[in-house]
């Protein structure tokens, strides 16, 4: 019985540093599909797009489908509310979810400040919001090799840990 239990702990604790690296992972794949929404973001004003539009053709594109926020913010401005408001209300409950994507870029507030821009602003914002995501993105890469293979080992170590206590 306590051989039992003690392959159990292990078990799970390996399965908690898999989460713990699987978090990382999920990071890096959000941070690479909002690289790529920018940059189609503003090829797209670039050609004089609206906003409200681009938005619906990301949040409609299967290789954004990590952004979450993308089809909230388009349903939020089908029920007539501004985009702006859309946006940010939209952003809000992922940044909370993925709150180092929140912490490193005020994702809340970029739709609003384009709202805002003339055409040259534009511009520069959105070559501004891709610098700071590619930076979080080379972040987050660094973060996953470093602390990835950790995690895991350290689950692994505390399961080994946990099984010989149990013996």
């Amino acid at each position: 019985m306590r051989a039992a239990a003690a392959v159990l702990l292990f078990a799970a604790s390996l399965a908690a540093g898999n989460l713990a690296r699987g978090s990382l992972r999920r990071s890096v794949q959000i941070l690479e599909q909002l690289c790529l929404f920018l940059r189609l973001l503003r090829f797209r004003v670039r050609m004089h797009r609206p906003l409200g539009d681009v938005i619906a053709q990301a949040a409609a594109d299967p290789d954004l489908s990590a952004l979450t926020f993308l089809p909230a913010c388009i349903e939020r401005c089908g029920a007539g509310e501004p985009l702006p408001q859309a946006w940010r209300q939209a952003v809000k409950p992922f940044t909370r979810r993925h709150r180092t994507i929140g912490q490193q870029m005020p994702l809340a507030s970029y739709i609003p400040a384009l709202v805002c821009a003339d055409g040259r602003q534009v511009d520069a914002l959105l070559e501004l919001y891709e610098a700071q995501a590619r930076d979080a993105l080379q972040d987050a890469r660094a973060r996953s090799e470093r602390l990835g293979s950790l995690y895991l080992q350290i689950g692994g170590t505390v399961g080994v840990l946990l099984g010989i206590m149990i013996l």
